[in-house]
């Protein structure tokens, strides 16, 4: 029996998201993982990759083998210690697997929840912190969690971290590249995120970007494979990684941050993202489609939308896949996703609209 053919998708999604036809080509080469061309490639991923982030020379940088939220297991398990305690800030699906992260781990944490659509409140943590007893060492929060699409105020709730003297550990896989980290906060300990996100990469990789000091702490070993600690010291020793590293995947990242970089760098990427979002919901709006996630928590990455009114998920979706296209399905009740991210322009967009169009009108 043949196989499904199917032709490249229109990825209207948080990631993976469409990429470049040159980031593409270049992953069509073969290289082997213990030559000095790898190391190269290798090294030059790593100086990108600090360069972008606008982190300090402090920061060390990381790779691991596969998605972002391998890097985030990496983090969690490699830079907490097991006397440590861990106050996890819960505001959707993302920041939820960081909690089932330390559990498997056995690593003392505690649960405060948000509201999924208003996000994390910086008050309200203040509040919690001022009036708990719990002696927490550390806090985890997700930067921006695409489940509904929502930005977490980085930098309040660095704040508050640093007044109650936590460190920090923040999911960034979704924002990184075009949501700003600032660099001024010397209670952040580390990052995590991924190639395929912002940056268009391939997926397959992933990376953290973590405070040197924090990294060289003797903890007890939980894993093997994600050791940020083992992986940093084989990079640092020859530029090898210490396990099969994913080839062609790092170079078509290479290719993807290359440019990036060309393009103008987080500022001009972010608008045009932004002027994306903003003809998709002009174009939306005549179609009776609203965002429903206030504007001040919204980044133009992806958003939830209210679906047409007589359309259902299942029949809008089910009908553009057979268009190739993709959209995403939301947790929150009569809404679907459009993202705006990746390597995709206003003629796309038109595309997809012209679609939706056809949905509602029943041709």
């Amino acid at each position: 029996m043949p196989l499904e053919t199917v032709d490249n998708q229109l990825l209207f999604t948080p990631g993976p998201l469409n990429t470049s036809a040159t980031v593409k080509a270049a992953a069509m080469r073969d290289i082997g993982s213990r030559t000095f061309a790898m190391r190269e490639v290798t090294n030059e991923i790593i100086d990108l990759l600090h360069s972008i982030s606008e982190l300090s020379s402090d920061y060390s940088t990381v790779l691991m083998q596969g998605s972002g939220t391998f890097s985030v297991e990496a983090m969690l398990s490699s830079l907490i210690s097991e006397n440590d305690h861990v106050l996890i800030l819960i505001s959707g699906d993302y920041s939820t697997r960081m909690a089932d992260i330390c559990s498997i781990y056995g690593i003392p944490h505690h649960l405060e929840e948000f509201d999924e659509s208003e996000g994390i409140c910086p008050e309200k943590l203040k509040e919690f912190l001022g009036n708990t007893s719990e002696p927490f060492s550390h806090l985890l929060f997700v930067h921006y969690e695409t489940a509904l699409g929502v930005v977490n105020p980085y930098d309040a709730i660095m704040e508050v971290a640093f007044e109650f003297n936590l460190k920090v550990l923040v999911d960034c896989v979704s924002s990184f590249g075009l949501l700003p980290v600032c660099t001024t906060f010397p209670n952040l300990v580390a990052i995590a995120s991924s190639a395929n996100k912002c940056i268009q990469g391939l997926t397959g990789v992933s990376f953290v970007l973590v405070k040197h000091n924090e990294l060289m702490i003797e903890r007890k070993k939980r894993t093997l494979s994600f050791d940020l600690k083992a992986q940093s010291k084989a990079f640092m020793a020859n530029g090898e990684w210490r396990f099969s590293p994913p080839v062609q995947i790092l170079l078509g990242l290479r290719q993807a941050l290359q440019e990036y970089v060309q393009e103008g760098g987080r500022e001009y990427r972010y608008q045009r993202y932004q002027n994306l979002r903003e003809y998709l919901e002009l174009k939306l709006k005549k179609h009776d489609i609203f965002p429903v996630i206030k504007a001040r928590l919204r980044a133009p990455i992806i958003n939830t939308y209210s679906l047409p009114p007589g359309v259902d998920y299942i029949s809008l979706s089910t009908a553009l896949a057979k268009r190739n296209i993709v959209v995403y399905a939301s947790k929150q009740k009569g809404c679907f996703r459009i993202g705006t991210a990746g390597d995709i322009n206003q003629s796309d967009v038109d595309t997809l609209l012209h679609e939706i169009e056809c949905v509602i009108k029943g041709c």
